[in-house]
C-alpha cells in the first residue's frame, strides 16, 4: 500500500476512490478507521471517517490518529475535505499524486 486518504463521508470516499481506479491504480474504499496496514494489498485505500458532522476537535484526533498509524507503517497520507464545491476549487489547492 502507498496511500491512504482520509474522507469525511462516504460519498467523498467513493468519488475519490473511484477516480484513483480510473487512472488504473488498485483501491479500496472502507467505512471506519479500523485498519492494518500490513494486510491492505490495495495501492491505495480510502477511509471514510464520518467526520464531517463531529466536533473539530473530535475530528482532528481522528485523522491524527489514523494518519500517524499509516505513516508509522510507511504509507503515504492525504487528508481530502469532502465538502470542497467545483467552484471553490482553485489551481494552487490542486494536488498531484504519483503512485
Amino acid at each position: 500500500m502507498k496511500l491512504l486518504i482520509i474522507a469525511d463521508d462516504f460519498t467523498g470516499a467513493l468519488d475519490t476512490g473511484v477516480q484513483f481506479a480510473k487512472s488504473g491504480a488498485s483501491t479500496k474504499v472502507i467505512v471506519g478507521t479500523e485498519v492494518d496496514f500490513s494486510c491492505v494489498e490495495e495501492t491505495v485505500l480510502v477511509a471514510d471517517t464520518e467526520k464531517r458532522h463531529l466536533s473539530k476537535e473530535e475530528a482532528y484526533d481522528i485523522v491524527y490518529e489514523l494518519s500517524s498509524k499509516a505513516e508509522k507503517a510507511g504509507v503515504q497520507v492525504l487528508a481530502v475535505d469532502c465538502q470542497v464545491t467545483p467552484e471553490s476549487i482553485r489551481a494552487d489547492q490542486m494536488v498531484e499524486v504519483r503512485l
